[in-house]
């Protein structure tokens, strides 16, 4: 249909329910797949403010300043569910962990396994874990300290036996 007075071409909608259905689909996965993008933005410039050795430079100047209370024991609660789950399910098998690894949060990362393992689910765990990775970092690295230190003591006070193996040559027995 063309209406005369009208200089553009008429626009009839010739859409049923279905197409218009999946194209309201492929909006919202279009839309989601914009913030995911965003996520991924924002997580790579966090991701160039760390040094090579993990330690973000202006993360320094954070933790310097006196916290409040409330912040305190926020940062307490993160600390003490982080540790329950590491300790239970990735201290007996992991004890070092690349900086990305931990802080991304994609499929088969460390990350996404601790965040799928909180209790209660989390309603937003890209916000929680942006706050909560740095904690989970801090954690690796008390749990090898305590290892090191543990093991030293052992050997010093001779409660410990260590062992050397070595592989001699199947020509040379006699």
């Amino acid at each position: 249909m063309s209406n005369s007075n009208h200089n553009g071409p008429a626009s009839v909608s010739t859409l049923s329910t279905g197409e218009s259905t999946a194209i309201a689909d492929l909006e919202r996965a279009l839309q989601e797949s914009r913030n995911e993008i965003d996520f991924l933005k924002s997580q790579m410039n966090a991701t160039r403010n760390t040094t090579r050795l993990g330690k973000d430079s202006f993360g320094a100047m954070v933790r310097k300043r006196s916290k409040t209370r409330e912040e305190k024991d926020q940062v307490r609660e993160i600390r003490n569910v982080l540790k329950g789950i590491m300790i239970e399910h990735i201290f007996p098998r992991e004890k070092f962990q690349s900086n990305d690894n931990l802080y991304f949060l994609g499929h088969g990362s460390m990350g996404a396994f601790i965040m799928g393992k909180m209790n209660p689910v989390l309603e937003n765990p890209k916000e929680y874990w942006e706050g909560a990775w740095f904690v989970a970092k801090e954690l690796f690295q008390e749990h090898r300290q305590s290892i090191a230190a543990s093991l030293k003591k052992k050997f010093l006070k001779g409660t410990i036996t260590v062992y050397f193996l070595t592989r001699i040559p199947a020509g040379n027995v006699n």
